[in-house]
C-alpha cells in the first residue's frame, strides 16, 4: 500500500510542477533570445564600424587642452578646455598638437570641439615622416556645432610615423569655439565599446529639448542607448514568435508573461540611467542657484544676458500699459525677453523671425531688438528701418552691441 500511494501522489506533484516549468521554460527562451539579439546587433555594429583590425595591439590616445598650442589665433585654458578666438577677420584658427605616433596603429581621430557656427569649415593637418617638408590636411564634417569624428586612414597621406597634428577651422563670424581634447583612437572592437558606453554615461544637462526629449548621454551618438536596447527588445521578440512557430513545445504557457518582464527590464535599464542623469542635473543645478536671491538666479539662469538687458530696457520705459514689440532671430531670445517684459504689452511672433510692418507702430511704441540683423538707426537723422522697410522716426534710448531699445515718435 506504501508503494501504491507514493505512486498515486507523483502524478499530483508533476502536475502542480507543470506551471512552474512552464514559466520557467518561456523565461529562459526570451532571456537567451534577448542575449542572442543583443550580441547581434553589437557585432553588426562592430561589423560596419571596425575600418581594420578588430584587435589592436596600441592603446587609444586622448590628449587634453593642455597640450595645444595656438599657431593663428587668440585665446587660453579655461575650466579644462582651450577656448580660441579668431585673430582677424578671416576667420581663420589653427591649433597643433606635437603627436607622435604609428598611422597604421590610429585609423581614427575626433576633435572635441564645440560652439561651432553654422558654416564653419574644419579640416585636419598633419605631418608624416615619409614626406618630411610637407603639411597634408582631410576634411573634417561638421555636425551640429562640434566636429564629427574621422577615419582618417581612408587618406593614402596616412602613413609611416606622424610626428604633428592640427587642426585648422575658418569661421563665417567671429566667435569664441571651446576645444576640449583630442582623441586619436585605433578604432578597435574594444575600443569602439568602450567609446559608445561612455556615450551613455556622458552627463546630459538640460537644454531646450529636454521637456520632450532626452538623449540619453553624449548629443552625437553613434548608436544610442535607447535605440539599442529598443530593436533588441524588437529582435528578441521575432525571434522567440519563430521559436513558437518552429517549436512551440520548448516555450510553454509562461510566454507572455515573460515578454512582458523583458518589456519592462529593458524600460527599467533606460530609466535608471535617466534617473542617474537626473541626479547629476540637482546637483548642478543646485550649485547654480542654491543660496541666491529671485535676482541672482535669474542672472545665474542661460538668458542670464538677455534678463540684465530687459532690466535695463525696463528702467527707460513708462509704466505699464505701454505696446512694446520685441524681436530676435532665436524665437528663444523672443519668447524670453516677451516674458521678462510682462505686464506691458508686449507683442512677438513665437514661430517665425518676423518683425512689425512699419505702418504697426505708431507714435509712443517701443521696439525691443536683441541679437537680430536686418535693424538700421541713423542716429544724426533719428530715422529707424527694418527689412528693407520705410524708416519711421524713432529715439534709441537704450544701446548695446548686438541689442537696442527704440522708441518711436
Amino acid at each position: 500500500m506504501a508503494q501504491g500511494s507514493a505512486a498515486f501522489a507523483a502524478p499530483g506533484e508533476t502536475t502542480a510542477a507543470a506551471p512552474a516549468n512552464r514559466l520557467g521554460a518561456g523565461s529562459r527562451v526570451v532571456a537567451v533570445a534577448f542575449v542572442i539579439a543583443l550580441a547581434t546587433l553589437l557585432t553588426a555594429y562592430l561589423a560596419l564600424g571596425v575600418p581594420g583590425k578588430w584587435f589592436a595591439a596600441a592603446d587609444s590616445k586622448w590628449l587634453d587642452a593642455k597640450t595645444f598650442a595656438i599657431a593663428v589665433g587668440n585665446g587660453a585654458v579655461d575650466d579644462g578646455a582651450l577656448v580660441v578666438t579668431p585673430a582677424d577677420a578671416s576667420g581663420t584658427i589653427i591649433v597643433t598638437v606635437p603627436a607622435t605616433i604609428r598611422a597604421a596603429d590610429y585609423p581614427g581621430v575626433a576633435w572635441r570641439v564645440t560652439g561651432l557656427p553654422a558654416g564653419t569649415e574644419a579640416r585636419l593637418l598633419w605631418r608624416s615622416e615619409f614626406k618630411p617638408g610637407r603639411t597634408f590636411m582631410m576634411e573634417i564634417p561638421v555636425e551640429a556645432d562640434r566636429l564629427a569624428p574621422i577615419v582618417v586612414a581612408r587618406n593614402q597621406d596616412w602613413i609611416g610615423p606622424i610626428n604633428g597634428i592640427g587642426l585648422a577651422l575658418r569661421l563665417p563670424v567671429n566667435e569664441p569655439v571651446r576645444m576640449s581634447g583630442l582623441n586619436i583612437d585605433t578604432l578597435s572592437a574594444g575600443s569602439l565599446l568602450k567609446a559608445r558606453v561612455r556615450d551613455w554615461m556622458t552627463f546630459e544637462p538640460w537644454n531646450g529639448a529636454s521637456i520632450n526629449t532626452v538623449v540619453g548621454g553624449a548629443d552625437l551618438q553613434e548608436l544610442p542607448l535607447p535605440a539599442l536596447v529598443g530593436l533588441a527588445v524588437l529582435l528578441a521578440t521575432a525571434l522567440v514568435a519563430l521559436l513558437v512557430w518552429w517549436r512551440p513545445q520548448w516555450v510553454g504557457a509562461g510566454l507572455p508573461l515573460a515578454l512582458a518582464v523583458m518589456f519592462v527590464a529593458s524600460w527599467f535599464v533606460l530609466d535608471a540611467r535617466w534617473q542617474w542623469n537626473l541626479a547629476r542635473q540637482a546637483r548642478v543645478t543646485a550649485g547654480e542657484y542654491a543660496g541666491k536671491d529671485w535676482r541672482d538666479k535669474h542672472v545665474a539662469a542661460e538668458d542670464g544676458a538677455l534678463f540684465q538687458f530687459i532690466e535695463r530696457v525696463r528702467a527707460k520705459l513708462p509704466d505699464p500699459p505701454a505696446r512694446v514689440f520685441m524681436v530676435a532671430d532665436a524665437p528663444y531670445f523672443r519668447g524670453r525677453g516677451a516674458y521678462h517684459l510682462y505686464p506691458y504689452n508686449v507683442h512677438f511672433d513665437p514661430w517665425r523671425n518676423t518683425a512689425p510692418p512699419a505702418s504697426a507702430l505708431h507714435s509712443g511704441d517701443y521696439l525691443v531688438v536683441y541679437q537680430r540683423q536686418g535693424i538700421q538707426f541713423d542716429p544724426r537723422q533719428g530715422l529707424l528701418r527694418w527689412d528693407g522697410g520705410p524708416p519711421l522716426a524713432a529715439e534709441a534710448m537704450v544701446v548695446e552691441p548686438g541689442a537696442a531699445l527704440f522708441r518711436i515718435r
